[in-house]
């Protein structure tokens, strides 16, 4: 999947307004609740509903919307890369999921490894 066609998927993303990245959509993407991407980026359910542009929370979306895309080239398929991001341990880094690094803080290490292995590193 090229990029064009993944920055397209994502701009499905955007709040209504325009004006950020919406979090119940982020949710469906990822095929998750509301409250368990709250929980993610350490934000109350309410923030997500009642604010959902507080800072926090969208500095959080926009790392998953960065993971889920370079997921999305190696996958070749959003869905599957949402799939993936949510639910596949990475050997190479404790076996935690590339959601569970990004919640932690580490979106850069999981775009690093998604890049190595779109470089042909085989993990």
């Amino acid at each position: 999947m090229d990029c064009a066609s993944i920055t397209t998927s994502v701009l499905g993303l955007r709040h209504p307004d325009g004006t950020g990245i919406s979090p119940v959509r982020m949710a469906d993407a990822l095929g998750m609740t509301l409250a368990d991407l709250a929980d993610g980026a350490n934000v109350p359910l309410n923030v997500a509903t009642v604010d959902p542009r507080f800072a926090l929370l969208q500095a959080h979306l926009h790392d998953l919307v960065e993971a889920l895309a370079a997921a999305a080239v190696v996958n070749g398929d959003v869905q599957k890369a949402a799939l993936w991001l949510r639910q596949a341990p990475i050997p190479a880094l404790r076996n935690l999921t590339g959601y569970q690094l990004v919640c932690a803080g580490r979106k850069d290490d999981v775009v690093a490894y998604l890049e190595s292995i779109e470089a042909g590193f085989v993990g």
